[in-house]
Parts: structure tokens; C-alpha cells; sequence
């Protein structure tokens, strides 16, 4: 065909298509057919959408801002560090299959030894453990939290009081209230009363006697 030719051309061209809109001549590429995703997309899709979900969980639960702090002079952002960190966590149905492998928040800070969590006989809860001097970073004004989670379907971090607990202390009391008792998940940690530095979270299946 020769090149004058196609002023007066429409239809289709190899990879393009030729055609007329409100007096212009037009051209554009075909569009090209894609492959239905494979069940392994569709797995890996299911867990990137839950592991938004779970972000969006940090975000309301305040620790969001640990993740930038861990992202900052790296690559990936503080999303995709949580992608990264989480994804095992999660199966193929965008379910948690692991709460154990659940990062909540990044290893900034060193968590204390020996983390203990009981029962106490009035139905409050006893959460020991070890100071070590020699753990880089620590404070003994590191604050702790806590959280809890429900089941595999639900993201939401429920925070529990527990006073102005520090890493000093080397215990904590606190009480879980009734309307929480079906929330057997939880997660303990330190943040830094001065900065966005925080441990790792340390997960405890709790059971309750009564």
C-alpha cells in the first residue's frame, strides 16, 4: 500500500488499526488478548489486596510511622516493607495462616529476654521479662504497647492498656475486658518515648481460664 493510500484506508493494519473520528484520521494499536491469571495470580493477588488491608490496620493503630522510620536510606518504601515482611503470613484466600510469622511492626529497637505472659487468678494478666543492659538501643523508658487480634479474617489492632508500663519495669499488669475475650491473639512490643524506634512485636496465643 502505498503511503497516500492511507488517508483513504480504514480497517485494520498488521498491528493497528486505522479509523476516522470527527473528521481525523486516527490510528491506534490493537489490543492485545490476556491470558486469564493463572490460580498462582490469583493467590498472590488475594494476599497483596489482605496485606493492603493489614496496612490499613497499622495505619489506624498508630504504627504506620515505624514502618517509614525503618524504610528511610532503603529503596522500598514503608509499604512494601510491610508487604515484605507479611505476605507469609498470609494463604491463598487473603486469610492469615500464621499469626506467628505477623509483623506488626519492623526490628527497630531489640525486644527484651525471657517475655512471659500469664494468667493471674482475679483474671488481669502478668507480662514479665528480662532487662539486658548490653542490648543496643534499649532505654529503660522504652514504652510498652500491646494489641490484639481476632481471627483469621479481621486485621484490626485493638490496643490494651497498660499504663505507662516501661522496659525498666520488667513487668506488666493489665486487664482484658469482656467484650475482648474472643480476641486470642496478641502481640507485645517497645517503642522509644523519643523517636519513631520500636522492637519487633512478640506474639503470645493467649487462652482464657475464665
Amino acid at each position: 500500500m502505498k503511503i497516500d493510500d492511507l488517508f483513504n484506508w480504514h480497517g485494520k493494519l498488521g498491528d493497528y488499526i486505522i479509523y476516522n473520528y470527527r473528521g481525523q484520521k486516527c490510528i491506534r494499536r490493537k489490543p492485545k488478548i490476556r491470558n486469564p491469571p493463572t490460580s498462582m495470580q490469583k493467590a498472590q493477588q488475594e494476599r497483596m489486596t489482605s496485606v493492603g488491608i493489614f496496612y490499613k490496620a497499622l495505619k489506624d493503630a498508630g504504627l504506620s510511622p515505624y514502618w517509614t522510620e525503618a524504610s528511610k536510606g532503603k529503596l522500598p518504601h514503608g509499604y512494601n516493607l510491610v508487604v515484605k515482611e507479611n505476605m507469609p503470613a498470609f494463604q491463598a484466600n487473603g486469610e492469615i495462616c500464621d499469626f506467628t510469622k505477623l509483623q506488626p511492626t519492623p526490628l527497630l529497637l531489640p525486644l527484651p529476654d525471657n517475655m512471659q505472659l500469664a494468667q493471674e487468678d482475679d483474671g488481669s494478666w502478668l507480662l514479665q521479662w528480662t532487662n539486658n543492659s548490653c542490648l543496643p538501643g534499649a532505654a529503660e523508658d522504652d514504652l510498652l504497647r500491646v494489641f490484639l487480634m481476632r481471627d483469621a479474617e479481621s486485621f484490626n489492632l485493638v490496643p490494651v492498656n497498660t499504663g505507662n508500663a516501661c522496659r525498666g519495669d520488667g513487668e506488666a499488669r493489665f486487664s482484658i475486658g469482656e467484650a475482648l475475650k474472643d480476641y486470642p491473639h496478641l502481640y507485645a512490643l517497645f517503642c522509644s518515648s523519643t523517636g519513631w524506634k520500636c522492637t519487633n512485636s512478640r506474639y503470645f496465643n493467649i487462652i482464657y481460664k475464665f
